[in-house]
């Protein structure tokens, strides 16, 4: 099936749920119009914003770059991001050291 692409850019494929409702445009041309910036005002002036706001990011647990779950506390993720950082720092000085010792160059 040829995929059905965006009315207005012509360049981005439809959503299948936009698809289903005959309104063909994709996720960027959605929110490019007026009603998608009426919208995204009525949800920035609203509870379910501040509630978003409220799920802190400081509750979140990162490895490396990449999101890894939430911890009860921002203490507690602080706690364990600073413990995951110094683990990988670790690894890499190790990686470091053994390849000196085999006389390659370190990166």
């Amino acid at each position: 099936m040829t995929p059905r692409l965006c009315r207005v850019c012509n360049d981005r494929q439809a959503m299948p749920s936009r698809i289903r409702r005959r309104d063909y445009r994709c996720s960027r041309c959605i929110h490019q119009s007026a009603h998608g910036q009426a919208r995204l005002a009525r949800y920035n002036a609203g509870a379910a914003r501040r509630r978003a706001q409220a799920r802190s990011n400081a509750k979140r647990i990162f490895v490396g770059n990449t999101y890894h779950s939430q911890a009860a506390t921002a203490e507690q993720a602080k706690r364990i991001n600073a413990h995951v950082k110094e683990r990988q720092r670790e690894f890499i000085s190790r990686f470091a050291d053994r390849e000196e010792a085999q006389g390659a160059p370190a990166r």
